[in-house]
């Protein structure tokens, strides 16, 4: 009977911080960033309460937090909880799965990792930290994936601005065949492309 209370209110407190994360994206989508920390930060101690150090849930808050400080321009305090939630997910996929190193959930935040140092103009990490992020999502998702074609967006922006336009117009070329197969021809993402290509011609 104790367990059963134990496993009730340990679910009841799960949904307590999935609400607090939840209220955090929206601010954070708002642009009201510190409104958005407090609640992430509300939701990681509820988790730290009643969940195990090495629960992907804790990880994923983690991340929230991680790309909140990351939209505000906190790139140090970023990264440093894109780290945590990693050794997170690596601990606790490695208890699930044979193989952590092929998960979305650690592609999503090596993209994120490549995405703070593209910001810094350290074009070099972005370029490993993003690769390594397409490496696991070329594996493990169907070819159109929105997600593997944000990422042929992403390393086309970073040879966009490194000046090496081959290799930009390479992968924002992968990015538009792609995006052609799955949207129409208006939607946003296209035009988004459409423009990238167009600044490497005028360039």
């Amino acid at each position: 009977m104790a367990l059963d209370v134990t496993s009730k209110t340990t679910i009841l407190h799960s949904d307590i911080s999935t609400t607090y994360g939840n209220m955090g994206i929206i601010h954070c989508i708002q642009n009201n960033y510190d409104l958005a920390i407090s609640y992430h930060i509300k939701a990681i101690d509820i988790c730290n309460q009643v969940l195990p150090n090495n629960h992907p849930d804790l990880g994923a808050r983690y991340v929230d937090l991680g790309f909140t400080h990351a939209k505000k321009g906190n790139f140090d305090d970023a990264m440093m909880y894109y780290e945590k939630a990693l050794s997170i997910f690596n601990q606790s996929l490695n208890i699930t799965i044979q193989h952590s190193d092929y998960h979305p959930r650690i592609a999503h935040v090596y993209s994120n990792i490549g995405l703070l140092y593209t910001n810094k103009c350290d074009f070099d990490k972005a370029l490993e930290y993003l690769t390594k992020s397409f490496d696991i999502k070329v594996n493990v998702l169907r070819s159109n994936h929105p997600d593997l074609i944000k990422n042929y967006t992403n390393l086309g922006t970073v040879y966009h601005r490194k000046g090496d336009y081959n290799l930009a117009m390479e992968h924002y070329q992968k990015s538009l065949d792609l995006l052609q197969e799955t949207y129409e021809e208006n939607h946003i993402s296209l035009t988004t492309i459409y423009d990238n290509i167009g600044t490497i011609y005028y360039e």
